[in-house]
C-alpha cells in the first residue's frame, strides 16, 4: 500500500494532492524511508516544485536526508517503476490509515 500511494503520488502529484492531500500524514507510513519519500514529495508539491525523482534526490541532499533513504539508488529504489492506478488509491490510503491506527493502540 506504501508503494502504491507514492506511485500515484510520482505519477500524477497535483491531481493526488488536489484529492487525498489532507489525508498524508507522516504516520501512515511504516517504513522510515518511505515516510522521507512521501514528507519530501508533498513539501517539493507545496512549493510549486515538480515532483520527480531528480527534485525528489536534489531535495533529499539539500535537506541533508539522502543517506536515510539509501542515497540517489534508494530513491529510485523505493520509487516504483511501474505506476498504480489512481482508482486504487482509496483503497491503499484506507489500508495505511487501519494500520496507522493500529500502530497507536
Amino acid at each position: 500500500s506504501e508503494q502504491g500511494v507514492l506511485s500515484a503520488m510520482c505519477e500524477n502529484m497535483d491531481a493526488f494532492y488536489e484529492r487525498y492531500g489532507t489525508r498524508i500524514r507522516d504516520e501512515l507510513f511504516f517504513h522510515p524511508a518511505r515516510r522521507i519519500l512521501a514528507h519530501a514529495m508533498v513539501d517539493l508539491h507545496v512549493s510549486a516544485q515538480p515532483v520527480d525523482i531528480i527534485t525528489i534526490t536534489n531535495f533529499l541532499r539539500r535537506s541533508g536526508a539522502l543517506d536515510k533513504v539509501g542515497g540517489a539508488g534508494g530513491v529510485t529504489d523505493l520509487l516504483p517503476v511501474e505506476f498504480s492506478p489512481m482508482y486504487a488509491v482509496e483503497h491503499y490510503l484506507a489500508e495505511l490509515e487501519d494500520m496507522a491506527a493500529r500502530r497507536r493502540l
